[in-house]
């Protein structure tokens, strides 16, 4: 097998495509190979979990660096101050 390496950055796409779409096609592998029937709820579930972690994974990632996590406490203490005060 010849693996083109000019295009690495589709690789690494592939590669983070596959990992969050895993129960997504290992459901419908099954289901193709008919070994489980389909439910249209638990195949929704497994569409939403991955779309929810395409999406959220670059704010997981973005949380880890240090500038980062500052500039969320300085927001997370503002929102305190605002939202949270209690009557008097």
């Amino acid at each position: 097998m010849k693996i083109d390496l000019s295009n690495s950055a589709s690789l690494i796409i592939q590669e983070e495509q596959a990992e969050s779409y895993l129960p997504y096609k290992v459901y419908t592998l099954l289901i193709t190979m008919r070994v489980i029937r389909m439910n249209m709820n638990l195949f929704y579930a497994f569409v939403i979990m991955s779309f929810l972690n395409r999406c959220l994974n670059p704010f997981i990632y973005a949380s880890q660096y240090e500038e980062v996590q500052v500039h969320l406490l300085i927001y997370a203490s503002q929102y305190e101050e605002v939202h949270l005060r209690l009557p008097v």
